[in-house]
């Protein structure tokens, strides 16, 4: 039988996994943290983004770190880097003044 192991990632491993800064993967951690308290204080569930990072699967004290797993399903399913997330437009576009014959 074949096992097989899911590291966890701190910081460091999620901005090396990510390509980001350390800086960053705090800053993406803290911001996600502040939409979660905000949406539990009100009750709200939309101050929770799409992009935000998911909560830490475990915490080391105070430290939080997250399965690969768990940030790599959620960096292939998040909005932007390039991705499209809105259908193209079904009309054409309507041309407003034709440069060439200006």
């Amino acid at each position: 039988m074949a096992t097989t192991t899911d590291r966890l990632l701190d910081y460091e491993g999620l901005a090396e996994l990510l390509g980001i800064g350390l800086e960053s993967a705090r800053a993406y951690n803290a911001r996600a943290t502040h939409h979660r308290k905000i949406a539990a204080r009100t009750g709200d569930p939309n101050y929770v983004r799409p992009g935000d990072l998911p909560e830490p699967d475990v915490y080391f004290g105070q430290s939080p770190a997250w399965k690969e797993s768990t940030i790599k399903a959620w960096d292939a399913a998040r909005p932007g880097r390039g991705k499209i997330t809105t259908p193209p437009p079904t009309a054409p576009l309507r041309v407003v003044k034709d440069l060439a014959h200006a």
